[in-house]
């Protein structure tokens, strides 16, 4: 019986309030940022190239494999390319597609290094453990704008700390980032990049941002689909 349905669901094939509630909640415990959200991968995520049906094909197979292994298949997605280019909402695609069921949770890589770093502070209500531990233990985590950071050896540590345990769990993770696989190491460091190089498939978006057409028209605001 799928952990995430009562035994009157899974024995008819049907989805019950309660259950459908707890699918919401899962979802909404995600974080999905409010632009990419109430979207799905089988509409929202138009293809005019190979390379942006190949990136496609990537995400669809990483949502089937998870639905088979579920959260024990230890895989990465690494999201590289320009800005613009849709990597934010293909990884939100993914996570919308998964957290009902599974749960899972998007934020930037600042986000987790600032809420580590206050949770240093006497007055925290929450520890660095309890913290680590939190995104350690998502079904599937997001981590977008990996490399818009200092890269100082401090950062390095705090993004370990999480990345290590999700990688030596097997714990699936998809990133987002506009740095080159070079600049990534820089920022990164090599024990990081290493395991990311042994697990990670590497999905370029090598064309041109999808936010600049609008503006050439003359328009007041963006009125194309979110990317």
């Amino acid at each position: 019986m799928p952990k995430y349905r009562c035994y009157e669901c899974s024995e008819h094939d049907f989805i019950c309030p309660a259950c459908r509630a707890a699918e919401l909640a899962r979802l909404a415990q995600a974080c999905i940022p409010e632009r990419y959200a109430n979207k799905s991968i089988e509409t929202d995520y138009s293809v005019s190239t190979a390379e942006q049906k190949k990136s496609l094909d990537v995400a669809k197979r990483f949502i089937e494999k998870f639905g088979i292994e579920s959260e024990q298949f230890g895989e990465m997605l690494v999201f590289l390319g320009g800005y613009g280019t849709g990597k934010t909402l293909l990884a939100t695609l993914i996570l919308q597609a998964i957290a009902p069921k599974h749960g899972g949770l998007y934020i930037e890589a600042a986000q987790i290094i600032q809420s580590i770093r206050r949770s240093w502070r006497t007055n925290s209500p929450v520890t660095d453990m309890e913290l680590i531990a939190h995104y350690v233990n998502q079904a599937v985590l997001v981590v977008d704008e990996v490399g818009a950071q200092y890269g100082t050896k401090g950062e390095q540590r705090i993004l370990e700390a999480v990345l290590g345990p999700r990688y030596a769990h097997l714990k699936p993770t998809i990133i987002a980032t506009n740095c080159t696989h070079d600049e990534l190491k820089l920022i990164l460091g090599n024990k990081i990049i290493d395991r990311m190089d042994e697990i990670a498939t590497w999905v370029p978006f090598t064309w041109k941002s999808y936010r600049q057409p609008w503006k050439k028209k003359g328009r007041s605001h963006d009125t194309r689909r979110s990317y």
